[in-house]
């Protein structure tokens, strides 16, 4: 439950000074006695939360009324609590916003639930909360909530973590988008979520495939150009469902490159990647050719081969002879739709859908090719399938 009152001043604004936040709710300003006036202040509005020494239902504010700033009584519980300024450790993801359940939520208990977790964060400060959580209320089906964030957007967009709002943040915003705004329009899956649509978010942030799930399709956030890779086995897990794409592909090379990476390590599955596309007798010629290889005059270590590997793997995924495309497209057909947030000059940001026809067309100028996030000295995650 949000603390309030007394609770809530001596958690926030206790011996911090003066300190900036937004108005959180609609309402009178009062005069010096405490008396209501008839100028009133809206949600989103910017202002000042002046020192004070012991709680005051209603504290004095610095805000800008009528081009003019002045100092004036609001409220206490109808101010957004300040905070602190956000850090890089902030997370935005939905993990941080009290919407992991056992079971699929309705919509009005996650909005509620996403809103009191922000007004309760302490790591992140007033105007960016406030800015959040109007962000929330639009995409939850609060038409007027568009105005307010454009307003907070326009005075705090250069301080703000810009990225992980698109790449984080915009997790919390889909299912609201999905079920107020028709996100799946036109994706072959909008006929399969209505109003009475549960939404599911996993306890891990990484989870296979799905950031969240709205009633029963599931859905993968896509951040920026690109999206989280997919392992391989959990492509070769999709293909599964179906035993005609197993026939399909189980002979191609794409799909044997899978399986072997599948099969083994991080460290191992490049290699033994790279020699199944090969052949031995190319791969021995590859190696001893091999420009880095070389260099290290017959001394390099698994790790710098299998990173070797991982290059030319991800070349040949990317312009070579392995094209995922088709396989990658009917793997997710029917099974997963891609979803891209992203901030603009609306202040209230849009969102793309993908699915298996997108990956399509979008392959005629950046097909899906296998990822590397390895090193020389590193060999911390498998590759990976990305869009």
């Amino acid at each position: 439950m949000a603390s309030t009152g007394a609770t809530a001043w001596a958690k926030y604004y206790q011996g911090r000074g003066d300190l900036a936040t937004t108005i959180k709710r609609a309402g009178n300003t009062y005069d010096a006695n405490g008396k209501a006036t008839s100028t009133q202040l809206a949600a989103g509005t910017p202002c000042i939360v002046l020192a004070s020494t012991v709680y005051d239902s209603k504290p004095q504010i610095r805000v800008k009324i009528g081009g003019r700033v002045q100092v004036v009584r609001f409220k206490f519980d109808d101010i957004t609590k300040p905070g602190n300024k956000a850090s890089a450790a902030s997370s935005l993801k939905p993990q941080a916003f009290n919407v992991v359940t056992a079971a699929p939520i309705q919509l009005a208990d996650y909005r509620g639930r996403a809103l009191a977790a922000l007004d309760e964060r302490t790591d992140l400060d007033g105007p960016l909360k406030g800015y959040l959580a109007e962000l929330i209320k639009y995409w939850a089906g609060e038409n007027a909530a568009k105005t307010r964030a454009a307003k907070i957007y326009g005075y705090i967009s250069n301080d703000i973590p810009i990225n992980d709002i698109n790449k984080d943040f915009g997790e919390v915003l889909g299912p609201l988008a999905v079920l107020k705004h028709n996100l799946l329009a036109g994706t072959g899956h909008d006929k399969e979520v209505n109003a009475t649509s549960g939404i599911y978010v996993p306890a891990r942030p990484n989870e296979p495939l799905m950031d969240y799930k709205v009633g029963p399709v599931v859905i993968s956030a896509k951040s920026g150009t690109t999206t989280n890779t997919v392992k391989a086995a959990d492509i070769l897990g999709l293909l599964a469902k179906r035993s005609a794409l197993v026939t399909k592909y189980s002979k191609t090379k794409e799909y044997q490159v899978l399986a072997t990476l599948a099969a083994n390590s991080t460290l191992t599955g490049p290699i033994a990647a790279t020699q199944t596309l090969m052949g031995t007798a190319k791969f021995n010629a590859w190696i001893r050719n091999n420009t880095y290889l070389k260099g290290k005059k017959g001394k390099y270590t698994d790790n710098e081969l299998m990173y070797e590997c991982e290059k030319y793997l991800q070349a040949e995924s990317k312009t070579g002879s392995l094209n995922f495309t088709k396989m990658f497209a009917d793997a997710i057909k029917g099974n997963v739709v891609y979803v891209k947030f992203e901030l603009d000059q609306t202040g209230v940001g849009k969102f793309e859908t993908i699915v298996a026809a997108d990956v399509i067309k979008a392959a005629t100028g950046a097909r899906p090719y296998l990822r590397s996030k390895n090193g020389y000295t590193r060999a911390s995650d498998k590759l990976g399938i990305q869009i």
